[in-house]
C-alpha cells in the first residue's frame, strides 16, 4: 500500500535516519498493509528502522522485486551463537556471561522504547557473534510493540524450548519478562 511505502521511504531516505537518530513510535503511526506476509515484512522493517543500538543491524533501504520484498541492511559476518556453541561447548563461564550481559543490554534498550519492543524469539540462532566480540540480535520477524491494556497476544509465536509458557497459552500478553525468560 502507498501509505506503507511512503512511511518506509520517509524513514529510510532521510538524513535523520542515516545518522540513526531515534524516533519514538506510537501505535497510531504503525500502518497496516494488505497481506499477512507483506504485513510481517513491513512490521519488521518499520520496527527496525526506528531502532538504534550497537547490537542491532541498521536498515538502509528496501525494495520489491518479482513480488518479493527485500531489506538492505548491515551485513554481520560471524557465526550464529547456535553454531558457535556446537563447536565450542561448553563455553567458559566468563565468555557465556559476556554474551548474556550484552543480550541484557540490548533487551533493556528494546524494553525501554515507547512503546516497549518485545523481541519474542530470543534463541541462539537469532544471535550473531561479530568478529569484534559483539552479539548482534537479528530476525525481528515476530517482534512487536507492547500494547498497554491488551489482555493477551493475538497470535502464538516462538521457538519451542526458548519461548516462555505464556507465549503458547495465550492467557496473557508477552512483555519484557518473556524475553528475559528466553
Amino acid at each position: 500500500p502507498e501509505l506503507v511505502i511512503a512511511e518506509l521511504g520517509r524513514l529510510l531516505h532521510t538524513e535523520t535516519l542515516l545518522r540513526r537518530t531515534s524516533h519514538k513510535l506510537t501505535e497510531q503511526e504503525f500502518p497496516l498493509s494488505g497481506g499477512v506476509h507483506t504485513d510481517r515484512f513491513l512490521r519488521e522493517a518499520l520496527l527496525l528502522a526506528r531502532l538504534q543500538h550497537a547490537s542491532l543491524p541498521a536498515i538502509y533501504d528496501y525494495f520489491v522485486e518479482n513480488g518479493f520484498w527485500y531489506l538492505v541492511m548491515d551485513y554481520i559476518p560471524g557465526p550464529t551463537l547456535n553454531v558457535y556453541m556446537h563447536k565450542h561447548a561448553p563455553l567458559p563461564a566468563l565468555e557465556a556471561l559476556n554474551y548474556a550481559m550484552q543480550l541484557c543490554d540490548v533487551l533493556e534498550y528494546l524494553h525501554q522504547q515507547s512503546p516497549s519492543v518485545i523481541f519474542r524469539d530470543l534463541k541462539p540462532s537469532n544471535i550473531i557473534l561479530s568478529p569484534d566480540g559483539r552479539v548482534m540480535l537479528v530476525d525481528f520477524g515476530i517482534a512487536r510493540y507492547f500494547k498497554s491494556g491488551q489482555s493477551n497476544d493475538t497470535t502464538e509465536f516462538g521457538s519451542p524450548g526458548y519461548a516462555p509458557p505464556e507465549q503458547y497459552k495465550g492467557e496473557s500478553q508477552t512483555d519484557g519478562r518473556s524475553d528475559l525468560y528466553s
